[in-house]
């Protein structure tokens, strides 16, 4: 669903993060990016959403692919119900979004705006979004950064069930073991040619 064919980036002429990756993201896998702070994950992923062109290379995506950062910051005045809704209009979500919101007691703050909220809550709120949505493929960096352990086993298990790619960013060495045990392929950043 994903093909990277010799994709190198840097953002300083000669100082690659990475290079001469090819590597296909298979449906139905789920996939973990590691390495260490810097070593180009969130750049990455970027590239991977097709947000970001890379410096060389070329990347052919067969699908809708849908994603979460720490980076994104949606529309302050905007009520949860209003995103929701924007959401639900723009890209469509799953059926079964409710039962999650409902779980992780995102529907308590359907009437607060996004500036109310904890940077916990519009975490959860914006990983739901990514991962309730119609698209094919989901994209998430750091997903469980500001997540209590109970929200993070809740996330988990729902990616888990997803039937769709998901490609997941992360450090968190909790987080990685898990998705381990699971049948999760590692992408290690630091592993990539450079």
């Amino acid at each position: 669903m994903i093909t990277l064919r010799n994709i190198g980036h840097c953002f300083i002429p000669g100082k690659w993060l990475f290079r001469n990756v090819n590597y296909a993201f298979k449906p139905h896998q789920l996939y973990l990016i590691t390495g260490p702070n810097g070593s180009g994950k969130t750049t990455f992923l970027r590239i991977l959403a097709g947000e970001l062109k890379p410096v060389e290379g070329e990347r052919i995506v067969k699908a809708p692919i849908a994603w979460y950062t720490p980076l994104m910051y949606p529309p302050e005045k905007l009520t949860v119900n209003h995103l929701i809704k924007f959401v639900q209009q723009s890209r469509g979500l799953e059926k079964n979004w409710h039962k999650f919101f409902k779980e992780s007691h995102l529907i308590d703050f359907l009437h607060y705006k996004v500036e109310h909220l904890s940077s916990g809550t519009l975490q959860r709120l914006l990983v739901a979004l990514a991962l309730f949505s119609t698209a094919s493929i989901i994209l998430l960096d750091e997903p469980t950064t500001h997540m209590d352990a109970h929200f993070k086993k809740q996330l988990w298990n729902w990616i888990l069930k997803s039937p769709k790619l998901c490609i997941i960013a992360s450090n968190d060495v909790a987080e990685l073991t898990f998705f381990q045990t699971q049948g999760a392929e590692v992408v290690s950043l630091c592993a990539l040619p450079s």
